[in-house]
């Protein structure tokens, strides 16, 4: 079965659409072929005709490889081995496995995932047949990997090494799954090896927005990759966006007419989509957002000219080293979007219209910064609220 994916590109300030389609069966001859585009019609329309190619291609190789004599019967025969994995094959061989075959997996795993499997074949846990692992063995790894990281870094690498195990046993119908850890799951986070990562509520504090700014602002003066950084912070607070979201955005994406952003490109990435998992979606575009995005667009520029010309990753990467320079103590990029969010609860929005900015489909997060909301600024956005009443029903009254 062949598949494709889209991403976008940026080349010289503009956006590009690269698309690679990809052949999963392994007697395929062609495996991978790849070009790019400077639209995304241009890019799904080459993508759908070589996806088909490649499987019309597949098929006329298919008849050498079936027994001629069967006749409808069972093959007994075949010239390639299969794989020689069970259920007593160490764990190191099952994260070999899996880190081989997922790039032909519909849903990729996170960068994290992979790191934490590529690292837990550095420990006496990947040496254990998997049908032996038990309590105590998952016990001493965890206990090894708490000396360097957190309970809540130790269950991503527990979580990543079920759904290896889970997902070869799939692949290669072995009758097993990843109950061998499962079963200990609960109480491996009942005794604090493992643990949630811990919710974040730190806000900016009085004065930081500014020193913030400034930072970023003597920071891009000595790029030479020019961005503008503090018009980027602006940004991800007023809209909320993901920093590859925000990161994505083309001036085509801007509509200054109906005031709104169309934002594409969501979190998670299908092989096969056309570059999200999400349905794309529109966020208002007022307040500070407009003044800024007015301000950077110049004239005569493309559509599909990128706002920024940087990654998410990189702007990830940046931020802790400007907050090390300025003195900034504990705020991380994350919490910004938070910032964001806070806001726009305090400004009286419901959990449903929040989500329309962030593109949650799940209201825990947002439900969980109702607990840090600042008082301060909920009664002063309703006395706002409350004068603006006021207000329209004199005017009403002097019409009338």
């Amino acid at each position: 079965m062949a598949y494709f994916d889209i991403t976008a590109v940026k080349s010289r300030d503009t956006k590009r659409y690269k698309v690679r389609v990809r052949e999963k069966n392994k007697f395929a001859s062609k495996k991978c072929e790849s070009k790019t585009f400077d639209t995304m019609q241009e890019a799904s329309n080459w993508a759908q005709q070589t996806k088909h190619k490649f499987e019309q291609l597949l098929e006329k190789q298919k008849s050498p490889y079936k027994n001629s004599l069967s006749n409808g019967r069972n093959i007994i025969f075949c010239n390639f081995d299969k794989p020689s994995l069970t259920e007593d094959s160490p764990l190191r061989e099952f994260i070999d496995y899996y880190l081989y075959h997922e790039v032909d997996a519909p849903n990729p795993i996170s960068i994290t995932s992979r790191g934490s499997l590529k690292l837990i074949k550095d420990y006496d846990l990947a040496n254990i047949h998997v049908s032996k692992i038990d309590f105590e063995s998952l016990k001493e790894f965890c206990l090894q990997r708490l000396t360097t990281c957190r309970a809540s870094t130790v269950r991503v690498d527990i979580s990543s090494a079920m759904r290896a195990i889970r997902e070869v046993a799939g692949m290669l119908e072995i009758p097993i799954t990843d109950s061998m850890i499962r079963n200990h799951y609960s109480q491996l986070k009942r005794d604090g090896f493992i643990a949630d990562a811990p919710n974040r509520s730190r806000r900016l504090l009085q004065g930081e927005f500014r020193k913030v700014l400034r930072g970023f602002w003597k920071y891009q003066r000595g790029c030479k990759v020019k961005n503008n950084y503090a018009a980027m912070i602006i940004l991800y607070i007023e809209t909320t966006l993901r920093s590859s979201e925000l990161t994505e955005l083309t001036w085509g994406d801007i509509d200054f007419v109906n005031e709104c952003i169309h934002v594409n490109s969501g979190k998670n990435t299908v092989r096969g989509s056309i570059g999200t998992n999400e349905e794309p979606r529109s966020i208002p575009l007022w307040g500070l957002a407009k003044k800024v995005l007015h301000k950077l667009k110049s004239k005569n520029v493309k559509n599909n000219t990128s706002i920024f010309n940087i990654k998410g990753r990189s702007l990830s990467s940046i931020f802790p080293k400007v907050m090390k320079q300025i003195g900034i103590i504990g705020l991380q990029q994350r919490d910004l979007r938070r910032e964001g969010v806070s806001r726009l609860l305090e400004m009286g929005l419901s959990e449903v219209l929040v989500a329309e900015f962030t593109g949650h489909k799940d209201y825990q997060m947002i439900r969980s910064v109702y607990k840090k909301l600042n008082a301060k600024n909920i009664i002063k956005n309703l006395e706002l609220i409350q004068q603006t009443k006021t207000t329209m029903q004199s005017n009403f009254m002097m019409a009338a």
